[in-house]
């Protein structure tokens, strides 16, 4: 079974259990959002779904929305190699973040395990990171891969914004 946004396709492996008419209209609203969100180049194939594998652990690797480098970053690395990397610049945040970001909304038309994605808000703050490198006192940690400069982003806010949106809408 797949399950269809008008633009984005996912493979829902069993159908889920129908709501109400408000709880429906507020699900396909918070859909419709995240789906605006994927850019058409990030998208599965229509075909894909219509016989999606079994396995797609390989799917990742060959459905052509990663670049090769980008697949190295995604599956040869732990955080410690990526951080060393970055740090004498063989990589940047931006590649990093892209990477992840890509196989994370891959995954999510996959196996629907997203309740959010904030591409745009990662690619900000890693070029913000890239762009600060210059100023790191010690040029082979960077500050933010220190437990001083450590911190949580939560999603608390955009869920209340999308609980409001949803309340609110026609």
């Amino acid at each position: 079974m797949t399950l269809s946004t008008p633009k984005l396709s996912i493979i829902q492996p069993k159908p889920l259990p129908k709501g109400t008419a408000d709880y429906e209209r507020r699900r396909n609203n918070l859909l419709e959002s995240f789906a605006s969100k994927v850019p058409s180049e990030l998208r599965l194939p229509a075909q894909f779904f219509l016989n999606p594998p079994i396995d797609v652990s390989k799917v990742p690797a060959s459905c052509g929305i990663l670049t090769p480098e980008e697949l190295d970053i995604t599956e040869n690395y732990d955080a410690v190699g990526l951080v060393q990397a970055i740090a004498i610049r063989k990589l940047t945040a931006l590649d990093v973040v892209t990477a992840f970001c890509k196989r994370a909304i891959i995954a999510h038309q996959l196996t629907c395990c997203l309740t959010q994605w904030f591409m745009p808000e990662a690619l900000n703050q890693a070029k913000e990171l890239d762009a600060s490198q210059e100023n790191w006192k010690d040029k082979r940690t960077p500050p933010w891969a220190t437990d001083k400069h450590k911190r949580t982003y939560t999603s608390c806010w955009h869920l209340l914004i999308l609980r409001i949106a949803c309340k609110y809408a026609v």
